[in-house]
C-alpha cells in the first residue's frame, strides 16, 4: 500500500502541474516520509523547507500531522478540502487513503458532524471503482465501509455519558510489582488492581475469568490483539472508576493474555517464580491507549507512589507549570511515539509502558548507525521477558550511553558500568510498531525523567520533574 500511495501521490502531483523529482525534491520526500509513516523525519523536511514548498503538499502534510498531534478536527476540515478541491484529479489510492484517515478522525472523536459526509465519499468511491477492484477486494472493501460504521457507532455510545471527575485532585496508590504501572480501581462495582499499559492499543482488556466474574455478555470472534491472532471477545463494561474518575460505557475485549507456558523447560526456581508471578499479573484487566486517551492526564508521582488523573482547570496550577524536561507525542497505528537523541543520533521510539526495560533498539537501526552507538559490553542476563514472550538465554549488547536527550533538554549524561536497568541495549522485537520506530522505551525510561512525570494525551507531551 506505502508504494502504491507514494505513487499515486507522485502521478496525482503532475496531474496538477506540480513538478517532483522522484530522485531529490523535497515535496517528494516529504510524501515519501508520510507514506512509510516515519512523521518525525518528515517533520524535520517540513520545517525547513516550508516556504518553497507546494499548497497540495503543504496541505497534506499538515492534514496528516494535526491527526498525529490530537487535532482530529483540524486534520478532517483539511482532509475534506483536498477531496472538494481535488476530487476529480484524485488518484483511487490516494482517495483511499484520505477516506481512510477521514474514518480514523471521525472515529476518534465521535464526529457526528462528519461522520455522513465520509460514510458518502466511501460509499462513492465504491461506486466510482466498479472495475478496479476483483468481486472479493469489493466484499472486503464493503465490510470495511460496514466496520466504520459499526465502529462509529459503539464509539458514540461509549461516549454518550460524560467522564465523572472528583471536584478535587485525587489519586490512587501505585503497586510496584515487575516496574509495571499497577493500581486498584472498581469496574462495575467491583474492586480489582489494573495495569496501565500505553503498549496496548484497546480501551480495557480482561482474561475470560474476570469476565464470568463480572457476569458480562461476551461475543467471541476471530481477530487480532497487538499483530498476534487470538479468539477475541467483546463487551462493555458498565463504569470504571480509578483515582476519582468514573468512565462509562467502556468497551472491553476479553481474551486470554497469558506468558507461554515454559515452566519444564527450567531447573530455575527464580525462573518458575516470576513466570508464575507474570502470569498472575496478566490476569488483571489491563488498561490500554484506547481509554488511557479518554482519561487525558495521567501523572505518576514516584516520590508519593502514586497516580494522579488531574483535570484541565488542574494542569493551569502552579504544580504543573514545574514540569521542564519535555517531549512531543505523536498518536499513529494505535501507539505513541516520541523523538530522543542517543548520543546525539535521533531515534524514532515506542512508548510501552507495559515493557520493564529502559531503551531498546531495533538491529536494523543500531546496523544503520552503528558508529553512534558503540557496544560496551555485553550482558550476562540469562532471561529476557516482555508482555507476551519469553526470550531465553539472550547475550544482549549493551550501547555506551554517552548522552540522552530531548529536542529541547538533556536528560542525564551517564556512564554505563553495569548492567542496570538504565541501559539502552540492542534487542529485535517482532511487534506491530518495528516499520515506524527505531525502538522502544520501557516504563523504566519514563521513571528516569523525574519524581514527577505527566502524560499529556491532550496536548500529545511527555513531561518530567524533579522536586
Amino acid at each position: 500500500m506505502k508504494q502504491i500511495l507514494i505513487g499515486a501521490l507522485l502521478y496525482f502531483c503532475a496531474l496538477i502541474g506540480i513538478k517532483l523529482s522522484a530522485q531529490n525534491d523535497v515535496g517528494t520526500l516529504i510524501l515519501d516520509k508520510l507514506s512509510k509513516q516515519r512523521y518525525f523525519e518528515a517533520e524535520d523536511l517540513y520545517n525547513a523547507n516550508k516556504d518553497s514548498i507546494d499548497l497540495f503538499v503543504s496541505q497534506f502534510y499538515q492534514a496528516k500531522q494535526a491527526s498525529l498531534c490530537n487535532e482530529q478536527v483540524k486534520s478532517s476540515f483539511i482532509f475534506i478540502e483536498i477531496i472538494r478541491r481535488y476530487n476529480a484529479t484524485l488518484p483511487a489510492d490516494l482517495r483511499l487513503y484520505i477516506i481512510q484517515n477521514l474514518f480514523e478522525n471521525t472515529i476518534s472523536i465521535n464526529d457526528s458532524a462528519n461522520f455522513q459526509i465520509v460514510f458518502d465519499y466511501a460509499n462513492d468511491y465504491l461506486k466510482d471503482n466498479p472495475d478496479r477492484f476483483t468481486a472479493s477486494k469489493i466484499q472486503e472493501l464493503r465490510a470495511w465501509v460496514d466496520n466504520f460504521q459499526d465502529r462509529f457507532l459503539e464509539e458514540t455510545k461509549a461516549s454518550l455519558l460524560p467522564i465523572k471527575r472528583s471536584a478535587k485532585i485525587s489519586s490512587a496508590k501505585l503497586i510496584d510489582s515487575l516496574n509495571l504501572i499497577q493500581t486498584s480501581a472498581s469496574i462495575n462495582g467491583r474492586s480489582s488492581s489494573v495495569i496501565l499499559d500505553t503498549g496496548l492499543s484497546r480501551d480495557l482488556v480482561c482474561t475470560p475469568k474476570f469476565a464470568e466474574r463480572l457476569g458480562l455478555e461476551v461475543t467471541y470472534i476471530e481477530g487480532k490483539l497487538n499483530s498476534e491472532k487470538k479468539k477475541l471477545g467483546k463487551s462493555l463494561i458498565d463504569s470504571l472508576e480509578i483515582g476519582g474518575v468514573t468512565v462509562y460505557n467502556v468497551p472491553v475485549l476479553v481474551v486470554k493474555t497469558d506468558v507461554p507456558n515454559l515452566n519444564k523447560e527450567h531447573k530455575n526456581k527464580k525462573v518458575r517464580k516470576e513466570l508464575k508471578l507474570i502470569n498472575g499479573i496478566l490476569e488483571k484487566p489491563i488498561i490500554g491507549l484506547g481509554l488511557m486517551r479518554r482519561l487525558g492526564y495521567i501523572e505518576l508521582d514516584f516520590k508519593k507512589n502514586e497516580i494522579v488523573f488531574p483535570t484541565s482547570e488542574m494542569i493551569k496550577e502552579d504544580r504543573y507549570k514545574e514540569f521542564r524536561l519535555k517531549s512531543r507525542l505523536l498518536a499513529f497505528n494505535e501507539g505513541l511515539f516520541f523523538r530522543l537523541f542517543i548520543n546525539k543520533q535521533a531515534t524514532t521510539l515506542f512508548l510501552d509502558t507495559g515493557a520493564n526495560f529502559f531503551i531498546e533498539l531495533e538491529p536494523k537501526f543500531y546496523n544503520k548507525y552503528k558508529t553512534a552507538f558503540p557496544i560496551d559490553k555485553y550482558s550476562e542476563k540469562e532471561h529476557t521477558f516482555t508482555f507476551n514472550n519469553l526470550y531465553k538465554g539472550e547475550k544482549i549488547p549493551i550501547v555506551k550511553l554517552k548522552t540522552l536527550s530531548f529536542e529541547d533538554s538533556k536528560i542525564f549524561e551517564p556512564l554505563i558500568s553495569s548492567f542496570s536497568e538504565n541501559n539502552v541495549v540492542v534487542f529485535e522485537h517482532h511487534n506491530n510498531f518495528t516499520p515506524y520506530a527505531d525502538g522502544m522505551a520501557g516504563l523504566p525510561f519514563l521513571r528516569s525523567l523525574g519524581s514527577r512525570v505527566l502524560l499529556d494525551l491532550n496536548d500529545m507531551k511527555i513531561k518530567g520533574f524533579n522536586d
